[in-house]
């Protein structure tokens, strides 16, 4: 690159620098992104329905019928479901956390949000997180 008398660089060389990083820069995304793997392949998908009907009854979060989560296990052919669901910001409503078979071996995560209605017919967004355990 060439200097002017001021020192500047022209206008043709300021693009390629600005070009040369948004080269480097995209390799480098790249070259990150193929290390990210999704190493779950054998893993099993979770169904959502098996929440589905979780409510808030009498301060607590419940599910309505807790032998989804064992036809889920079935199903899956997996060794086991835990499911923890929270409402943030109500420390009053007590928390659920259940586990449906055994948790032992890889595990297989995630979280989503789902509302919840209550008996009193209020409705909270609530947060559950559920390992799949294969």
């Amino acid at each position: 690159m060439k200097l002017n008398r001021r020192g500047d660089i022209g206008f043709p060389e300021a693009m390629m620098a600005v070009m040369i990083v948004t080269i480097v820069l995209t390799a480098y995304l790249a070259a990150f992104a193929t290390g990210v793997v999704d190493r779950t392949e054998n893993a099993p998908a979770f169904d959502r329905r098996v929440t589905e009907d979780a409510r808030v009854s009498e301060g607590r979060i419940v599910l309505g019928t807790e032998g989804r989560m064992e036809s889920f296990v079935d199903k899956a052919d997996c060794n086991g479901l835990t499911v923890r669901c929270t409402v943030p910001g109500h420390k009053t409503i007590e928390p659920l956390d259940v586990v449906a078979g055994t948790a032992d071996g890889k595990v297989s995560g995630e979280r989503y949000t789902q509302l919840l209605r209550s008996d009193d017919g209020r409705v909270y967004s609530a947060v559950f997180e559920v390992g799949v355990w294969y």
